[in-house]
């Protein structure tokens, strides 16, 4: 029985691992993780622009329902239920008062 030689082996393994073939597989190596990191670094940017969006419609819905309550509180009808809880009258005669006349005399 007559095995392989061991330089025969070295000589194989040499002509595969020589320069141009160490570079190509290095590249191809660096390829790989710099795809796999930017799709990385790309779905997690879709998730938390997901997560900002839903912060924005829960913002936007907040906004709409305080804008509701301040048309509510603003409303002519309430004002007047407030000047009738606290006995206010309505004012038939109105009397106002220039710039040049005294209000206070100390």
């Amino acid at each position: 029985m007559r095995g392989p030689n061991k330089i025969e082996l070295y000589s194989n393994t040499k002509i595969f691992f020589n320069f141009p073939h160490s570079l190509l597989l290095v590249a191809v190596i660096v390829s790989v993780f710099t795809y796999l990191i930017t799709i990385n670094s790309t779905a997690t940017l879709g998730i938390e622009i997901s997560g900002s969006q839903n912060q924005i419609d829960e913002l936007h819905e907040q906004n709409r329902e305080l804008q509701i309550q301040i048309t509510n509180l603003r409303a002519i009808s309430r004002v007047e239920d407030l000047a009738n809880q606290l006995n206010m009258v309505e004012v038939d005669q109105y009397s106002y008062i220039s710039g040049l006349d005294s209000v206070a005399v100390k």
